[in-house]
């Protein structure tokens, strides 16, 4: 991972994916296009023998095949009627596929029947495309690069850059002006910079953006380790986390909630 990395809007700038012609990410999406709709007739037919290869390694490593057809049977919250399966998009390792289903809640058998239109995420992972399980909004944007403001991610990523380097470089005084405006009345330039970090950030990756009218997401993956001197020889851990931003006129700034 370097130091300092050029802001690449992953989901927009699709050229290092494609040839001329855009033929590699016309088959790749051709490719998630078939997985999803084999994942969605299994889980009409509510074959999880089936269902059970499109977990991810991470989560097929916490149940064997057996125990998960086993709870699903027993536990399965919903019983998908019918599917659709419309625009298929990619992006490096992750995709959108335009899906309409139609499905009822199991354990109340008497209410009607849902029909949802969602854009579902799906994840490359080991050379197979498997989709985000739900609540794993933190994994990926929600919406596919087409439907998101480019130029505005691309500022933003900036912005985020520049925050994570004036962290990296121990600069405090930076870090505090790219805090949102309502943190910085809270809390004034003196007490911010006599507070002691916890940790000293070596590396951080920016891996996308995402923007939604005057609120932003980033994802971030970096390495750090203790402040503390006597935990200096430990090795650094590394994390990945997602990151609000909020603009205020016009410029963006990391978003700090006030305490509970």
């Amino acid at each position: 991972m370097k130091k300092r990395l050029a802001t690449v809007i992953l989901f927009c700038c699709l050229a290092w994916l494609t040839g001329e012609d855009g033929t590699f990410a016309l088959d790749t999406a051709g490719v998630l296009g078939e997985r999803a709709n084999t994942f969605w007739d299994a889980r009409v037919r509510q074959d999880w023998g089936v269902l059970y290869e499109f977990l991810s390694p991470s989560e097929r490593d916490q149940a064997t095949k057996e125990r998960f057809v086993s709870q699903s049977k027993a536990k399965a919250p919903f019983r998908y009627l019918s599917y659709h399966l419309g625009e298929v998009e990619t992006a490096g390792d992750l995709g959108w596929v335009k899906t309409e289903f139609e499905a009822k809640a199991v354990k109340f058998d008497r209410l009607p029947s849902r029909r949802v239109s969602q854009w579902q995420v799906w994840q490359k992972s080991n050379a197979e495309w498997c989709p985000l399980a739900d609540g794993r909004s933190e994994l990926a944007p929600g919406l596919p690069p087409r439907l998101r403001p480019a130029a505005e991610e691309a500022r933003l990523l900036k912005r985020a850059d520049e925050f994570w380097e004036a962290r990296e470089k121990q600069h405090w005084g930076v870090v505090y002006e790219y805090c949102d405006p309502g943190f910085r009345q809270r809390v004034p330039a003196e007490e911010f910079l006599q507070m002691k970090a916890m940790n000293l950030y070596l590396l951080h990756a920016l891996e996308w953006a995402e923007v939604a009218g005057d609120r932003g997401r980033v994802r971030i993956t970096y390495r750090y380790r203790s402040s503390d001197p006597g935990l200096a020889k430990l090795d650094p851990d590394e994390i990945s986390v997602v990151e609000d931003w909020v603009k205020v006129d016009d410029e963006w700034y990391r978003s700090v909630p006030e305490p509970q």
